[in-house]
């Protein structure tokens, strides 16, 4: 009987609380929605107006949903300085609000909060508010939220009058998972706690300047994995406006797909960080455009100091960086497409440094267009850098280059395939104020065949260019004439030398490059050997040379305005052939120097210098395929009278060998044997003289008709009858008489006219 009473007072309770309960639930939506709306209207003192179209609220369910909320300003001029914003939310609903919590003790606790369609829309400031006011906190005392969900959100960011976007995120829709916040964590740097998050986003556009936006498709964010489609940074003007703007010039990029793996973020000691274990880029297509339009000068100042500033303003750590088959184009003067890129081991210390372990590019086409000149003075930055970069290995794999002329029609230079590392790159505030911004160490390179046009004489062929261990060898080098002799004669105002010119090989050892504190140019080289040259040079001296001074070879090493200094330069087993012809010649003049072997010793410019060694040049090589020469020949770079001293001897020449380059030359034959001929001369740049001597035997000469053939029977006695026919096995030695310079010839045309003046004081 009692259990059957307690029974029935529990079930009268349990009625009558549900009763109550429905009763109160109905009084509190009838009071919501019939009343609330007239209070909020009445003590609402905000600047915006708040209006929503019903309310319902469930004690059973513990639920709270509010309806087609509008959320406006009164007047969007009201205060300048403050964001404005419009909002239109088609459901807020909260579960499992503990109510109770929530007004005594300011404590927001829910099972979930839904948003469903918020449309948001951000009024710009007109006027930015420089003064900091200090702001009490509105947060309640803490926030402990099982799940927030976002569906369908759009927000939009305008200016006052709302005819210019800013940015836009269209259909964004989230979850985060037991959100945790409040006033205790309120003042650090990230003030709230999640265990989970997702976002994704249909399409975002942000406006970054008055001549570039960014776009992207669909983007996907959780804790592990960001997800981006279709990333595009490209001008906001059209191409009349760009013209007219400031803007010199604009940023085009295109990502089609871009994957982050294994991210993880939060805060470090007050500071953000980031880490992630592999980034996928499937390709980027990265250009500058050009608006092609002088710019205005600007006025020249001794040094503009720029802001210190980091490479990235957090802490960063990246595996792994992949970027496949991009391109870059700078204003159409610079091309790289087909480049694959692989970066690892990326980690970035806040105003420390950026540190890449390796940086590879992969098979990258690059073509670069000559730039016109730019006569513009360009003002002298001094930049500073708060961190520094550091590469340990930069490979570049599989590459070409092609560079063109200004027109961009023109192949200028052709590197079929080349493969480049460089170690231990550095950049720092004080390389980036250098002309090479950066220090490297142990370059390796290897390339493929390069063709260099040089313009409108000559093209120069290489099988390839190696460098390692501080040496540069090149492999079959070629310097090849585009004309006809006959060609290149008829384009020629003022006598020249056409070269063709192949050496087999060329070591260039322990060379430093680089620029000076001025920045000037310098190259240093501690030997050089050039083996197997074979070396052709022809000259029409018909054609008159050029008034004014040619500058002997001490004089033209002194006036190079940079600095060069080789300690030695080899040549070893070489031909060259020298051929001259006059108007009358019949054919070209022939000399031939082969087993061309030289020693040089202390080549260096004046640049920068007050002293320096002499500089001394020795050379072994058969004359004519049968005489031995040995010549000795030095001056002094820096000394302005261009004193130099040459000496040399001529061994067992048969007088026959000449005939070659005489008789075609000078119509002109020769016999006999030349036994020994020594030399030695002391000049300067106006004046030598010296001795010479000759021993030689039964030396006959014969002149010729015009055509080289018939011969001058009586000319040719007189000759003979002039000539020592020989020496009786002594040799006859002179004081050369002074000969004067031809400033308007080289050194070598001096050389002959003190050999001639030595053989005319000899056999006359």
């Amino acid at each position: 009987m009692k259990l059957k009473k307690i029974l029935k007072f529990f079930a009268i309770g349990i009625i009558s609380l549900s009763l109550l309960a429905v009763v109160l639930s109905m009084g509190l939506n009838f009071f919501i929605n019939q009343k609330l709306p007239s209070i909020i209207n009445e003590k609402n003192d905000t600047e915006y107006n708040f209006n929503y179209d019903h309310i319902d609220f469930s004690v059973f369910k513990n639920t709270l949903s509010v309806h087609s909320i509008e959320l406006s300003p009164k007047d969007l001029d009201l205060n300048p300085k403050k964001l404005h914003l419009k909002a239109k939310i088609e459901t807020i609903e909260f579960t499992g609000v503990d109510f109770y919590e929530l007004l005594k003790n300011k404590n927001l606790d829910a099972f979930t909060i839904h948003l469903n369609k918020p449309n948001i829309t951000i009024y710009k400031n007109k006027i930015k508010d420089s003064l900091k006011t200090e702001k009490k906190s509105s947060l309640p005392s803490s926030i402990d939220i099982d799940k927030i969900t976002l569906v369908n959100a759009n927000l939009k960011v305008v200016n006052a009058s709302a005819d210019t976007l800013f940015n836009e995120v269209y259909n964004l829709n989230a979850k985060i998972d037991v959100l945790k916040m409040g006033q205790y964590i309120e003042s650090k740097s990230l003030p709230f706690t999640y265990s989970n998050y997702e976002f994704s986003v249909d399409s975002v556009f942000t406006r970054l300047n008055e001549s570039q936006y960014l776009k992207a498709n669909e983007i996907k964010i959780n804790p592990s994995n960001f997800d981006m489609t279709n990333f595009r940074l490209l001008p906001l003007q059209n191409s009349k406006t760009f013209k007219n703007s400031t803007s010199k010039s604009q940023l085009a990029i295109y990502v089609p797909k871009l994957n982050l793996k294994g991210t993880d973020w939060g805060i470090e000691k007050d500071n953000f960080y980031l880490n992630i274990s592999q980034i996928n880029i499937d390709s980027v297509q990265f250009g500058i455009l050009d608006k092609n339009k002088k710019q205005p000068k600007i006025e020249n100042t001794s040094t503009i100091t720029k802001d210190k500033n980091s490479l990235i303003p957090f802490k960063l750590d990246v595996n792994e960086l992949n970027i496949k088959k991009s391109s870059f184009n700078s204003m159409n003067t610079f091309d790289v497409q087909n480049v694959n890129i692989n970066i690892k081991g990326i980690s970035n210390r806040i105003n420390e440094k950026l540190h890449i372990k390796e940086f590879t590019l992969n098979k990258p086409h690059i073509i670069q267009v000559e730039k016109k000149s730019d006569k513009t003075k360009k003002n002298a930055n001094s930049i500073h850098l708060n961190d520094r970069l550091e590469i340990d290995l930069l490979k570049i794999n599989d590459a070409s280059y092609t560079l063109k002329d200004k027109s961009g029609s023109k192949n200028k230079i052709t590197i079929q395939k080349f493969n480049l590392a460089l170690n231990n790159i550095k950049v720092n505030g004080k390389t980036l104020n250098n002309k090479i911004p950066f220090n490297y160490e142990n370059p390796i390179l290897k390339t493929g065949k390069i063709h260099y046009d040089t313009g409108e004489f000559y093209n120069v062929y290489t099988n390839g260019i190696e460098i390692k261990n501080q040496i540069i060898s090149i492999s079959n080098f070629e310097l090849k004439p585009k004309l006809s002799r006959q060609a290149f004669n008829s384009r020629l105002k003022y006598g020249n030398d056409l070269f063709n010119v192949n050496i087999a090989h060329i070591d260039l050892k322990d060379f430093h490059w680089g620029f000076d504190t001025k920045d000037v140019f310098f190259l240093k080289l501690r030997e050089v050997v050039l083996n197997k040259v074979n070396a052709d040079i022809y000259r029409n001296a018909a054609i008159p040379n050029k008034a004014g001074l040619n500058k002997l070879y001490s004089q033209k090493l002194r006036d190079l305005n940079f600095g060069l200094d080789i300690q030695k330069v080899k040549i070893v087993n070489s031909t060259l052939i020298y051929e001259e012809e006059t108007a009358k010649s019949l054919a070209p003049g022939i000399l031939t120097f082969n087993k061309f072997n030289a020693n040089i010793q202390n080549i260096y410019s004046g640049y920068g210098r007050k002293s320096g060694p002499k500089t001394i040049i020795e050379v072994n090589t058969n004359f004519m395929e049968t005489a031995k020469v040995g010549v000795n020949w030095t001056f002094e770079i820096l000394n302005k009278t261009d004193t130099f001293n040459i000496r040399g001897t001529v061994l067992n020449l048969p007088a026959e060998a000449m005939n070659p380059f005489i008789k075609p030359y000078m119509k002109i034959s020769a016999t006999g044997t030349i036994d020994e001929i020594d030399f030695n001369f002391n000049g300067n740049n106006n004046i030598a003289s010296g001795t010479f001597s000759m021993n030689y035997d039964h030396l006959k000469m014969s002149i010729f008709k015009e055509d080289g053939e018939k011969k001058r029977k009586f000319l040719s006695s007189l000759a003979n009858l002039a000539i020592k026919k020989n020496t009786h096995g002594k040799d006859v030695s002179h004081e050369t008489k002074s000969v004067e310079r031809i400033k308007n010839k080289g050194f070598f045309s001096f050389l002959w006219l003190n050999l001639k003046q030595g053989l005319k004081q000899t056999l006359l």
